[in-house]
């Protein structure tokens, strides 16, 4: 009876990068997302919103050409920061909350309730990789909701500039392009942090929607009572629109939070990003996983 040899052999294909997993794992989380029909249904709602500040900057466009005052290489009088930081700020409330609540705030709960810790962390696949890629998903797609509409707005801007204004306007995109960034990178993390609070998936998606709510009717109703705008500096969505406002050079403009610097926004936003994946790692090390 021959005798085979059942050992090792020497492995022969490409080996990659421990990196690597995070690639890996951010494709994994897009594609479980996009399974979902809410999400589909989502983003396409989310793009399409961009029509309507577009309609808006063509009937403007129309208008004062009519009027004669979009001739002579004149501006026209429609504020296009204005238009884009108020798209956001829509965007923010109709398309990326409800998302990232679908598949941000659930992320780990989902994960620890469907034991699925031990098939990941037994693999080549550190903590950090993991709490990489997932935010990597999360952000990529929060920025694409974001940032798609407002190229939209821009290259509208553009198309219907005065020959004076073409370059102002198309500078318009510099930033958006940053505020996307800035917008994603906090939502993603703050939504997977708050996924580590529990193995209970209604328990992190009400307290994500607490987190926004709560805290932006609370600061809504001190400023009305105390006549100050530094109460904003407890929301959430206040924080990044001041970030907004500040990039788009709005922060004279009535209704701004132009009395609050800045940099104290940026401040309070980059203690709860790193508060956030603090929470998310720490309860990833209490996780026992045989490796």
């Amino acid at each position: 009876m021959a005798v085979n040899d059942l050992g090792y052999t020497v492995y022969k294909g490409r080996i990659r990068s421990p990196y690597h997993a995070i690639w890996v794992l951010w494709r994994y989380t897009l594609k479980q997302a996009w399974a979902s029909w809410f999400v589909k249904l989502t983003i396409l709602f989310g793009w399409t919103t961009a029509l309507g500040p577009a309609g808006y900057v063509v009937l403007g466009y129309y208008m004062t050409s009519a009027a004669g005052m979009n001739t002579g290489g004149e501006a026209s009088v429609v504020d296009g920061a204005s238009i884009i930081n108020a798209l956001f700020g829509w965007q923010l409330w109709l398309v990326v909350i409800p998302i990232t609540t679908k598949i941000g705030a659930n992320i780990i709960a989902d994960d620890i309730a469907q034991k699925a810790f031990p098939f990941f962390f037994t693999k080549p696949l550190s903590r950090a990789h993991y709490l990489a890629g997932r935010m990597a998903a999360v952000g990529s797609l929060v920025w694409a909701l974001t940032w798609v509409p407002a190229l939209l707005v821009v290259l509208t801007l553009c198309l219907t500039a005065a020959p004076g204004d073409f370059l102002h306007r198309a500078f318009l995109l510099a930033p958006s392009t940053a505020y996307a960034l800035i917008i994603a990178v906090v939502i993603a993390t703050t939504a997977v942090g708050v996924s580590a609070l529990s193995h209970r998936r209604a328990v992190t998606m009400t307290a994500w929607l607490l987190l926004w709510i709560v805290p932006h009717v609370g600061s809504r109703l001190a400023t009305l009572f105390s006549e100050s705008t530094w109460a904003h500096m407890a929301s959430l969505p206040s924080l990044l629109e001041n970030i907004g406002q500040s990039l788009f050079q709005l922060t004279e403009q009535a209704g701004s939070l132009g009395h609050v610097p800045w940099y104290y926004a940026a401040l309070y936003l980059g203690i709860l990003v790193a508060a956030s994946i603090g929470a998310a790692r720490w309860r990833l090390l209490q996780i026992g996983v045989i490796q």
